[in-house]
């Protein structure tokens, strides 16, 4: 889904996490992020812009599916990991997922 859609599911968990005392910071969460630009409706046109807005919203445990022609093709794979490595490049060992 697109960040809006997924950050209503956040909201939606972390009220349940308060009703059963649990820490909504302790779960990590995640989403899917096509490597294809548009494969869906609801993504931008650009998959880094889609990851950057997931990311935006507390995604940190991302999953990239690829099938059909692009298998043999995983440039796309390789951008979004290049995507992932910019973005933890400031962030400390201690702060990213296990």
């Amino acid at each position: 889904g697109d960040a809006d859609g997924i950050a209503a599911k956040m909201a939606i968990l972390d009220d349940w996490c308060a009703r059963g005392g649990r820490d909504p910071a302790a779960i990590i969460r995640g989403a899917g992020v096509a490597p294809t630009p548009g494969r869906f409706a609801e993504q931008v046109d650009d998959y880094r812009a889609n990851a950057d807005a997931l990311h935006e919203i507390g995604v940190r445990f991302f999953t990239v599916g690829i099938s059909g022609a692009d298998r043999s093709d995983v440039r796309k794979v390789r951008d979004l990991v290049a995507w992932r490595d910019e973005v933890n490049a400031g962030v400390s060992a201690g702060e990213l997922p296990a």
